[in-house]
């Protein structure tokens, strides 16, 4: 995938947040300090979601959004371990 069709974040809970309507592409290791970036492909009601992240207008389920992160942090530690 091209770079401009990808959006990337470090935030676990803006990633966490995208997650629940959108599936994450990939779990990157950045670096050896153990950085990780989630991978999104990129449209239209992504960077609507995530403009609406930061104005604080998404409204989710608290239990539904927490094992999101659970889910997400899994996979960091699975793709540390490669």
């Amino acid at each position: 995938m091209k770079s401009d069709e990808i959006y990337q974040t470090s935030d676990l809970a803006l990633a966490a947040t995208l997650a629940l309507s959108y599936p994450t592409k990939a779990v990157e290791v950045v670096d050896t300090s153990g950085k990780v970036v989630f991978v999104f492909k990129k449209t239209a009601g992504l960077e609507e979601m995530i403009s609406k992240y930061w104005d604080k207008k998404i409204k989710v389920e608290t239990q539904v959004y927490f094992s999101q992160i659970r889910n997400l942090k899994a996979r960091i530690f699975a793709e540390r371990k490669i």
